[in-house]
């Protein structure tokens, strides 16, 4: 049985350190490398000087999970997103087959642990954006079925369910509602309902307060960091932290540096 005893933080990943027998083992949470995969035609079995990851720095690392983030920007919408996030999943399926001796597709924790056991990394698909959904349950169930294990509930761009934190600072006075519709609140029904978890990451504070209210089950906060620190509009407050520790969730931290020096963004 693993036991999850710290947490890390490598470039602007979102870890976790497990101790097995002796030794840690790391569980990545989010990384979007597949969006860029497909972009360059970079090969991730082969070292990637130019990216972050690639199976010879995760093995080298001592990764032994990655989430794998299938994600767009607002550019692909209906009609396109959907075909996107399919796409990235083709990809890296196709990834875990040709490297089925490194690498193995879990869904569930008896997997997730015997692809440690056998020293393979451990993949799994969470999907950054419900823009990706196209405001449709069916396509929802697709990906479902497809493996997804975490659904952020927005990227930057909001939906017509639900708000992100950018917009609510750049957008507040063009949006038509703040927080989560009754498809928004359907929806989350729907992911507790599958084992898929919630991940409030990038939302806007109405929408974590509407999605906390409504799950049933532990939620996640894939990459985010605490606002007290550095404030940042992506960050969260301590009153969110907290709720998702009553709520019996994690939270990750994310390294990007406009979330750990207030600086960095006023220099850009």
């Amino acid at each position: 049985m693993l036991k999850y005893t710290l947490l890390f933080l490598l470039l602007s990943h979102c870890l976790f350190a497990v101790a097995q027998k002796g030794r840690f083992t790391f569980i990545d949470t989010q990384n979007d490398v597949i969006s860029k995969k497909i972009e360059n035609g970079a090969d991730l079995a082969i070292h990637q000087p130019a990216l972050n990851f690639d199976l010879l720095k995760a093995s080298d690392g001592n990764l032994g999970a990655q989430v794998f983030s299938i994600w767009c920007d607002e550019i692909y919408g209906k009609g396109k997103a959907f075909a996107r996030a399919n796409l990235e999943i083709d990809s890296l399926l196709s990834l875990i087959h040709r490297k089925s001796g490194k690498m193995a597709f879990v869904t569930n924790s008896k997997d997730l642990n015997k692809a440690m056991q056998q020293k393979k990394l451990a993949a799994m698909i969470g999907v950054e954006g419900g823009h990706m959904i196209e405001e449709r349950m069916d396509l929802l169930d697709s990906l479902i079925n497809r493996g997804i294990k975490c659904l952020t509930l927005t990227w930057s761009n909001s939906t017509s369910w639900t708000t992100s934190a950018r917009d609510e600072v750049t957008k507040k006075d063009a949006l038509p509602r703040l927080g989560l519709s009754e498809i928004g609140i359907q929806i989350i029904t729907s992911l507790n309902e599958t084992g898929v978890m919630v991940d409030v990451s990038q939302v806007n504070e109405k929408t974590f307060a509407d999605a906390m209210a409504v799950t049933t089950r532990p939620v996640i906060a894939t990459h985010s960091s605490a606002f007290t620190l550095v404030p940042h509009k992506r960050k969260l407050k301590d009153e969110q932290r907290k709720a998702i520790a009553k709520n019996g969730g994690v939270v990750f931290v994310n390294c990007y540096s406009g979330f750990v020096n207030s600086r960095y963004e006023a220099k850009k």
